[in-house]
């Protein structure tokens, strides 16, 4: 790790900012989200060891329809939110429609996404405090659109 990074993580402690998967929000609820059927799968980014990423399906299996990803705060991803990754439109309204009647504020993006464009991929904004509600919505959306 280099000089400035650690510089970087110290400021960010002072300053109450800690993030990645050291942030206690995101340590709780990831502690939560791991323990879910179906497990998503652990991944650590290979740009930032300190971004850690909950991973359910792919868009590059093709028996999977969709990709969903949750990331640990980061300067790419800052806010708490659920990343989706599909090509099909229509699937992508069904998605949008249910997490809405659930009371969450989704942003549709676009489609196909890729994630290559935060600002165009599929989303839904969460609250890591409620991890609970957010796992339990989570599972229920899993059981309506299997992966």
């Amino acid at each position: 790790m280099s000089a400035y990074k650690h510089i970087k993580i110290f400021e960010d402690f002072v300053a109450g900012n800690v993030g990645g998967k050291r942030n206690p929000k995101w340590k709780f609820f990831s502690n939560r989200a791991k323990n879910m059927v179906p497990a998503p799968e652990v991944i650590v980014s290979p740009e930032d060891d300190e971004t850690e990423i909950l991973s359910w399906g792919s868009t590059v299996d093709p028996s999977m329809k969709y990709g969903v990803a949750i990331s640990s705060p980061s300067s790419e991803f800052p806010e708490e939110q659920i990343t989706f990754w599909l090509e099909d439109p229509y699937l992508l309204k069904e998605i949008e429609m249910w997490w809405r009647k659930r009371g969450y504020k989704m942003i549709p993006g676009e489609v196909p996404s890729s994630g290559d464009d935060p600002e165009k991929t599929p989303r839904v904004y969460i609250n890591f405090e409620k991890a609970d509600q957010v796992v339990r919505d989570l599972g229920s959306f899993f059981k309506e659109f299997p992966l």
